[in-house]
This record gives structure tokens, sequence and C-alpha cells, in this order.
């Protein structure tokens, strides 16, 4: 069965430029290509497609709120996003907002197909140098002797926040922000707050 793409991209270049990868297998249905964000929801209530393959740097919308709409109103609608972006933050977004899968515009073609099929299939798809960064970060912190709780309240106080403050912050009591603190410099000594700032980031940076 061919996988029904719906694709979204301000620059028609680059997008003709995929729609002519895709004409070439038997694959890939090209329903249309878009270049507004803001056509894409009223394509989809009456068109239907299985993928939506979507740059996230419309100037004319955002990608996060169009992923949110689009998981909402089309369930059925898998949102593959597209992206010159490679920065941990925008991708973690837009997974957060909904989105199975995140493929940077500087793969090949190879890696574009690979995506679409995973996504098409419910399968999650991310780059591998983001996935590398998350298993390096993963190493990181189980190197650290300090608890998820106790992280918090280090990075918290590296920020220069008060007991009061921490407490409020993390919705648990003085006495056990104060008790968490007591641990935490049990296991890594005293320090300054720019010291412990080097270790909240050397260890467990966001």
């Amino acid at each position: 069965m061919q996988i029904k793409l719906l694709i979204v991209d301000d620059n028609q270049m680059f997008a003709e430029g995929i729609w002519t990868l895709l004409e070439d297998t038997t694959d890939y249905e090209v329903l249309e290509v878009l270049h507004s964000g803001q056509d894409v929801l009223e394509f989809l209530d009456h068109t239907p497609a299985d993928v939506l393959l979507f740059d996230i740097d419309l100037p004319d919308s955002s990608g996060f709120e169009i992923t949110r709409l689009v998981r909402r109103q089309h369930p059925g609608t898998q949102v593959l996003a597209i992206s010159a972006q490679d920065d941990r933050l925008t991708i973690e977004q837009m997974l957060q907002a909904g989105a199975l899968g995140y493929c940077l515009k500087s793969d090949g073609r190879d890696e574009l197909f690979s995506a679409i099929q995973t996504v098409a299939s419910g399968k999650p798809y991310l780059p591998a140098a983001y996935l590398a960064m998350r298993q390096k970060q993963k190493a990181q912190a189980a190197a650290s002797p300090l608890s998820g709780r106790e992280v918090d309240v280090v990075r918290l106080i590296s920020e220069g926040m008060t007991i009061s403050q921490i407490s409020e912050k993390l919705a648990i009591t003085e006495r056990a922000v104060e008790t968490l603190r007591k641990s935490i410099y049990k296991k890594v000594g005293p320090q300054s707050n720019i010291e412990l700032a080097r270790f909240v980031q050397k260890y467990h940076p966001l």
C-alpha cells in the first residue's frame, strides 16, 4: 500500500525536489505540496494523509502549534518534521508537540525515505547525531552520584535560588530541600554556585 504524503515547505525548489525523489518510487503518493502552514488543516479536513512531511521553519506559522493542531484534529496523520535546525531543544519541542519523527534537511535521500517509512509505521525516527548526544548524556548522568531530585536541587542552587525559593519551585517543604542539600554536599562536597553549575553541565546537561 502506498504511503500518502502531504509535503509542506515554503521553499518551492526544495519541496518540489522532494516530490521528484518520491515520484521515482511506487511506495509513495504525494497528495499535494503546500507552501503555507495555514493551509495544512484545511487540506487535511478533506484529504487524509498518512504522513505530513512538514518544514517547521515556515514564516507564516509556528511549527509547534501546527503540529499540535494536526495531532489533535487528525490523529491518523503522523508528523515528520523536517528542518535545517539540529539543536536538541528544537527537536524535543517538536516531539513534545506531537511529531513522531524529525529529519534534517542536510540528510540524504536514503535517510529521508527511511524516516518516512519509519514514521508511517508508527515508530519514532530521530537524527543519528541527536541519538548519539542523548546516549552520551545518559552515560554522563550514570556517572553522577546524585539522584534525580538532588539534581533538581543542585540546578536551582547553582542558579542562586534560596531554600525557600527552591521549596516553592519544586513544591516540597523547606526541610526536604535542606535534607537534599546536605545529601548533595555529602556526595560532592560544599561548592560555590559556579562550581555546582559546572557539575550540572558536566553530568546533567539540559
